[in-house]
């Protein structure tokens, strides 16, 4: 919690919104993250919410089965589950889960690595005919998905796309990112 709370500027850049569930109940949460404020000099300002009765926690399947918990019960696994934003007119929850990591207890999270996710699903989801590979940061090179056709991919990406992709096979092209959609209108007009 103290490492989200140190980068939430940077999640919030990214326009994503923390949110918090643990389990125990409000007073225990206000202490928790009170604690937190005080032993790490930070200001918790995403919402946490209390789930006394482990009831969103064992829905969501993060209590871990092995660790012995405080009180009652076991403890929770530190988990993220990132889901795209409720869209007007969009039918049922209008809500998709795009990414679930699990840290056990005695692990901690990688804010780093969260970041990464966050901008390869930001760069992914705005041009549904790019991915991004292993390792990928901001600004490297992407992968046109084999849901797209060399034709396509041509069209799609133009002067990006080698005139042949050679010995590689025909699910790993990679090209120098062309910006999200919005970028190369923009660099266009």
């Amino acid at each position: 919690m103290a490492e989200l709370s140190r980068v939430q500027d940077e999640f919030a850049r990214r326009r994503v919104r923390l949110l918090g569930v643990c389990v125990g109940n409000r007073e225990e949460h206000s202490a928790f993250v009170k604690d937190v404020e005080e032993r790490f000099g930070v200001e918790v300002s995403f919402e946490v919410i209390p789930d006394e009765g482990r009831e969103v926690s064992e829905r969501l399947g993060v209590i871990h089965p092995r660790m012995r918990g405080t009180g009652e019960g076991r403890h929770s696994v530190r988990s993220v589950i990132v889901c795209t934003p409720v869209e007007e007119g969009a039918e049922g929850s209008g809500r998709r889960v795009e990414l679930i990591l699990h840290y056990p207890p005695h692990i901690g999270r990688d804010v780093g690595e969260l970041l990464r996710c966050m901008d390869a699903l930001i760069r992914s989801n705005a041009d549904d005919g790019i991915g991004t590979p292993a390792n990928w940061r901001e600004g490297d090179d992407v992968v046109i998905l084999p849901a797209v056709g060399d034709d396509e991919a041509r069209a799609r990406y133009g002067s990006m796309m080698p005139t042949s992709f050679g010995d590689v096979a025909s699910y790993i092209r990679v090209i120098p990112d062309p910006g999200l959609p919005s970028e190369r209108t923009a660099s266009s007009s």
